[in-house]
């Protein structure tokens, strides 16, 4: 995480490993990141971005294939 207070603006970033509790079967790796900003006490903007990239071994749903996903939120906050 790293903060811009001379902007009020936060910047993330996370990596994710995904496996059974075991460690013997992987399920995908993924990454996060999130922007947020602030605008003054009561109002702030948030952007989110993940990237899901699946292991060839895991199989999803009925149809025998994996999956790769990516996704993108936007967010807008007001708070009193």
């Amino acid at each position: 995480m790293v903060e811009f207070p001379r902007y009020q603006t936060t910047v993330t970033g996370v990596y994710h490993d995904f496996s059974d509790d075991t460690g013997k079967m992987a399920y995908g790796k993924e990454w996060d990141f999130m922007v947020l900003k602030k605008f003054g006490k009561h109002y702030s903007i948030l952007a989110k971005y993940a990237n899901y990239n699946a292991d060839n071994g895991v199989v999803s749903g009925v149809s025998g294939t994996t999956t790769d996903t990516q996704k993108i939120w936007f967010q807008g906050n007001v708070s009193f």
